[in-house]
């Protein structure tokens, strides 16, 4: 990721298309749980990108790529939510259901256990694996995988098969033998 930040930088146009890829579907659905709406995520993430390419060369590595990325969109979505309850009307009030929950300490906590966990899980995968079980455990579709990888559905499935049968031997503990009572 640090080599396509520093294209970035560099004004290669032929970076965005890895870094959109890789980005476009969390930064939207990220989007849409705040504002509940397919179309204004989109906008969002779009303008999102935009400022990223007026700021690419502030942007040193991948955590904080990472950490820019989602902190546009959030404030992004602020304004979107600001914009939708001006035009409701200022007396008219927001349903819990639009309002996005603040960040908790336990939310933030998750997030770093999270984090954790899924650097495990890429030590303990082959790089196809991984490339395979994380979108998935992300809630993307396997279509949506195969197209983003350039392989066929079915591949995408067996190695998300083989990735959670790799992962369930190591990480659960064997049974203890029973033993025979007479």
């Amino acid at each position: 990721m640090e080599e396509i930040l520093a294209r970035l930088a560099a004004g290669d146009e032929m970076a965005w298309e890895p870094l959109m890829a890789y980005w476009r579907g969390r930064l939207e659905r990220y989007a849409n749980d705040y504002v509940h709406n397919w179309e204004n995520a989109e906008e969002i993430v779009q303008d999102t990108f935009v400022r990223l390419w007026r700021h690419a060369g502030s942007v040193q590595d991948s955590q904080h790529l990472r950490h820019w990325l989602f902190r546009v969109v959030g404030q992004l979505c602020n304004d979107r939510v600001r914009t939708m309850r001006r035009k409701q009307g200022e007396t008219q009030t927001v349903s819990l259901e639009t309002a996005a929950p603040l960040p908790t300490p336990q939310s933030i906590e998750d997030e770093v256990i999270i984090r954790e966990e899924l650097a495990e899980v890429r030590r303990l995968l082959t790089p196809k694996e991984a490339a395979c079980l994380i979108p998935i455990a992300e809630g993307v579709h396997f279509e949506e995988v195969a197209k983003r990888l350039g392989i066929p559905i079915g591949t995408v499935k067996s190695r998300v098969n083989w990735a959670r049968q790799r992962l369930q031997v190591r990480t659960v503990p064997p049974r203890e033998k029973r033993r025979k009572t007479a």
